[in-house]
């Protein structure tokens, strides 16, 4: 596998691609959905990919290449944040991801609030989760693992896209994202691992 950075068209031979050489998982998720007793998809989504050069070392341009700060505070309920990702733009069946960098500007929502949604509830919905949503738009299928960042002012991440419904458009319902605040102390450590291994609690 590789990682492109600095590209906002994957179509076209724009930015630069790097190796994977590392990937920690947390050890409390697992890709499984409800009634699966914990750990299931929707606790724990986060993982730290470690890059090298593919080749020779190369000289990167900090205006397309740079590091995008996380966010060490709450998410307020209403903030306003911001996703971005290559999913999926129309509530269409199956795959069908976007060559284009896509955003969509959405509001955060009071983590109760969200809970209290049908077919949301406590059991998919716990305190290290945003809950985030627009009444047109939303993020979608094939964004997941991309960014989410305060809309206004230097960018930071504040989350990482997790999951939503399967209608990915048009009906208000939000799109939960891992809360990067509550995951902070567990980065550090995944950073320092030993690099045998490569999952962490």
């Amino acid at each position: 596998y590789r990682v492109r950075l600095g590209a906002r068209d994957i179509s076209k031979d724009e930015g630069m691609n790097f190796k994977i050489d590392r990937i920690v998982r947390h050890s409390q998720y697992q890709e499984r959905t409800l009634p699966a007793p914990p750990p299931n998809m929707y606790a724990n989504d986060i993982a730290l990919i470690h890059i090298v050069d593919d080749g020779k070392p190369r000289t990167r341009n900090p205006v397309q290449i740079h590091p995008i700060p996380l966010y060490e505070g709450p998410v307020a309920p209403g903030a306003e944040v911001t996703g971005t990702g290559w999913g999926k733009t129309e509530a269409v069946e199956g795959h069908a991801p976007s060559a284009i960098l896509m955003k969509v500007d959405l509001r955060a929502m009071d983590t109760q609030v969200c809970r209290m949604r049908r077919d949301y509830g406590p059991e998919r919905i716990g305190g290290k989760v945003i809950c985030a949503s627009h009444p047109q738009r939303s993020t979608c299928q094939g964004d997941s693992g991309g960014g989410l960042t305060f809309t206004n002012g230097a960018p930071k991440v504040v989350g990482v896209i997790s999951w939503g419904k399967k209608r990915c458009s048009g009906d208000g319902q939000p799109g939960v994202y891992t809360r990067v605040e509550n995951y902070l102390g567990w980065i550090k450590q995944a950073m320092l691992l030993d690099p045998s291994k490569n999952s962490l609690p």
